[in-house]
């Protein structure tokens, strides 16, 4: 089929090798990408009857990845705005909650302080109670359930530990406490805790005061009487052990119950013995031991 040249000057066998008049309009059939036509319930159109569309395929493939190529970053664009738009309303609404807070008092533990266990710089939590001025360590709400969870197992599994506590009038005590002697105050602690925590935490308390006033009973009524002097020390040690094999007693365990773990390493000019100082009895776990019945025997 002869194609009429706008320019009447190029020649009918170059159309045949594919060429185009530059002064010629070219105006192609280019289908959306495949991906939109089936949201409008349509299809690719098709060649018209006797139409040879091989000339197109590149001229299509060409524009349908631009098309493609656009709707990607379309979608990228839509995504930054979103985000950028939640950041917007996140900053607006936490600089209205520091100006609805900016005339209320402002607590100790609202200022931001590092934790001294996990290092972070927190806002809410609690200081412990040292008598040096400048020294109190900082606790946040975040760490503090585990660690009072953590200080009552140790109390229960060690006399001298329960005694530190008693004597300090039930408080926990300080998670600096290389350096500082105070108290975590149980006032403090009660808004801090789950209730389970604080529950365990409450009972806690509740027997050392039991104790002390049983302690000031026996002091005033029967201070020489055995068999009160032992219940005293049962209550003093009441995760004492005795020797399966003599009775040795009473040994004050303390660390791991696995008596495997560290027998006879050296700590300094010191070798760890985990077996009976008298006899020689062992066993290879602490709660394999028996309880102490509260005579002394050494």
């Amino acid at each position: 089929m002869a194609v009429a040249c706008p320019c009447h000057q190029c020649r009918p066998e170059w159309f045949r090798n594919g060429w185009w008049c530059p002064q010629e309009v070219r105006v192609a059939p280019v289908p959306p990408p495949a991906s939109l036509w089936p949201r409008f319930g349509q299809h690719w159109p098709e060649a018209a009857h006797g139409e040879d569309d091989s000339d197109f395929a590149p001229f299509d493939a060409e524009l349908r990845a631009v098309l493609e190529a656009s709707l990607r970053t379309a979608a990228a664009d839509r995504r930054y705005l979103e985000e950028l738009e939640q950041a917007i309303s996140r900053s607006i609404e936490e600089a209205a909650g520091l100006d609805s807070g900016s005339n209320a008092p402002t607590e100790p533990s609202s200022l931001a302080a590092r934790c001294t266990i996990c290092m972070e710089q927190k806002h809410d939590g609690i200081q412990c109670c040292c008598d040096e001025a400048g020294a109190a360590h900082f606790l946040c709400r975040e760490c503090l359930p585990q660690y009072v969870h953590s200080e009552l197992q140790s109390d229960e599994e060690s006399g001298r530990r329960l005694m530190e506590r008693r004597a300090s009038g039930h408080c926990i005590r300080c998670p600096g406490r290389s350096q500082c002697e105070g108290f975590l105050q149980l006032d403090s602690l009660r808004p801090m805790l789950p209730a389970e925590d604080w529950s365990k935490l409450q009972a806690t308390a509740e027997a050392d005061e039991n104790h002390r006033q049983w302690q000031q009973w026996r002091q005033h009524e029967h201070q020489e009487d055995p068999e009160l002097l032992r219940e005293a020390l049962l209550r003093s040690m009441p995760n004492a052990v005795q020797c399966g094999g003599c009775g040795y007693g009473p040994i004050d365990h303390t660390a791991c119950s696995d008596l495997d773990a560290h027998h006879g390493e050296w700590h300094g000019n010191t070798q760890i013995s985990n077996q009976c100082p008298r006899c020689g009895w062992w066993q290879h776990d602490i709660q394999q031991w028996p309880r102490w019945d509260g005579m002394v025997n050494l």
